[in-house]
């Protein structure tokens, strides 16, 4: 898995993929609210125009408002939870974590030495996994 921000192949070790790709998995998906919201646009955008007619007229609608505003509310909620993680499970920011464990396994000479490097990673999920599990917060915006 790459880095969420910047998409692509990722150069990072094993265990790094996973971690982060369990991370990814505590997250509100949005998926479904961003599936409805591109059908409704979707629908839209292929209305005939006596379907825009009759829009004009009251008749149907064209108004893909709420599914927009469904999708914005759980990216935000998305949004504040990893924020809330990352501060709260990892003060450094997640690519002093990596680092420390790169560093970490450049230096094992053994695979044990390699695993025990993990631990940091391991913690900061299960803090993730903690911090998830908690029903959310009300946070300013």
């Amino acid at each position: 898995m790459s880095c969420p921000v910047l998409h692509g192949k990722s150069n990072s070790h094993p265990k790094v993929d996973e971690i982060m790709t369990q991370f990814t998995k505590l997250l509100p998906s949005c998926n479904t609210e961003h599936r409805e919201l591109e059908e409704c646009r979707r629908k839209v955008a292929e209305q005939s125009s006596l379907g825009r007619r009759l829009w004009a007229l009251g008749f149907g609608t064209a108004d893909c408002v709420g599914l927009a505003q469904n999708w914005s509310e759980c990216y935000k909620t998305r949004t504040k939870l990893s924020t809330q993680i990352m501060q709260e499970c990892s003060p450094n920011g997640h690519t002093a974590m990596v680092s420390e464990f790169n560093v970490c396994v450049a230096q094992a000479e053994t695979p044990e030495q390699v695993t025990a490097c993990g631990a940091g990673l391991d913690a900061f999920l299960n803090c993730a996994q903690k911090l998830a599990a908690q029903p959310p917060q009300i946070m300013d915006d």
